[in-house]
């Protein structure tokens, strides 16, 4: 704001030192650019009509006027900023939107880059804004269009990426939602912004997670398998999860499938062979099915504990385990 003061009362200066030689209409010029530079803020449209008046003035008194007239054409894209600026601490978003556009129009026209950079960083985050209005107001559709045009002004805008999930998911639209943490992640980790790609692999695992294991409830377990596969590809250190995994498998009579799940089940779990015994008891009894009758009374030895103890000595037996 300083800077601009300065700026300003040059501007007048120069404007009066001018006044005493200039011919009467290079006056006029003079005269209506120092009136508007101090009162544009009161009415910012009468102000920009004032000052394309300077420039249409200028041109016609011509050389010099010349100075006024460089003046002038950086001004009026600060003028379109500032009137953006303040519609929007009157909430008016869309009028805001607007004079910005006009804003960097003006500053790429007149070569103000000063302004055109402002706009450039300003845009996004205004479409981010509207979104995030248009979310609350459960205009869903109308949020979508406004974050991606806030990503299409700035790719790199995250908080814009992330809106759009929580949109999607307000929308219980998950393929969507999917969609776009996979985005948000990718984004994320780009910035090196890990916390929030932390945060988008877990939702995106609890997603499939929560798929997986009401499949397995209702003994779907072709989809239950399917979906644990996906909950593994973004969590391949929960042993719990393995440990669902490997019953899904083991239900499903997929004995390979079963030994390679159980198998990591056990290699993660951080309890005693008796809290392993149910997992070891579903992993001999794949071993069995598969005819690796070594392994399998290796396991059996291993889940003989508990309620699982009589089954396993069992079948020990009837294996003949040396």
């Amino acid at each position: 704001m300083k800077r601009t003061k300065i700026f300003l009362s040059a501007g007048v200066l120069v404007a009066a030192a001018l006044t005493a030689t200039a011919q009467p209409a290079a006056k006029e010029v003079f005269e209506l650019y120092n009136s508007t530079v101090q009162s544009y803020k009161q009415d910012y449209k009468v102000g920009i009509d004032n000052f394309n008046k300077v420039l249409e003035m200028s041109a016609q008194v011509g050389e010099q006027c010349d100075e006024i007239k460089s003046k002038t054409e950086q001004m009026i894209p600060r003028v379109y900023f500032e009137r953006a600026m303040a519609l929007y601490k009157n909430k008016d978003l869309q009028g805001t939107l607007d004079n910005l556009e006009q804003a960097a129009a003006m500053g790429v026209k007149y070569g103000n880059t000063e302004i055109a950079g402002r706009v450039e960083k300003t845009i996004p985050k205004l479409y981010n804004v509207m979104g995030t209005t248009k979310l609350k107001e459960e205009k869903y559709d109308e949020a979508i269009s406004n974050f991606e045009k806030a990503l299409q002004a700035n790719p790199k805008l995250l908080d814009a990426q992330v809106n759009i999930v929580a949109t999607y998911q307000k929308m219980a639209n998950e393929e969507k939602m999917v969609e776009a943490l996979e985005n948000a992640k990718a984004l994320a980790k780009s910035l090196n912004k890990f916390d929030v790609a932390d945060d988008c692999n877990n939702r995106l695992k609890n997603v499939y997670l929560k798929k997986a294991e009401e499949a397995r409830v209702a003994k779907n377990y072709k989809v239950a398998i399917e979906n644990f596969q996906k909950t593994v590809a973004y969590d391949s250190t929960d042993a719990q999860i393995y440990r669902s995994f490997a019953n899904a498998c083991f239900s499903a009579e997929n004995w390979n499938m079963t030994i390679e799940t159980a198998t990591k089940a056990i290699d993660l779990s951080q309890g005693s062979d008796i809290d392993k015994a149910a997992i070891y008891h579903e992993l001999a009894t794949a071993y069995q099915n598969v005819n690796n009758i070594a392994k399998a009374c290796q396991m059996f030895e291993k889940a003989a504990f508990g309620e699982f103890k009589p089954n396993a000595e069992y079948q020990i037996k009837s294996l003949k385990c040396k």
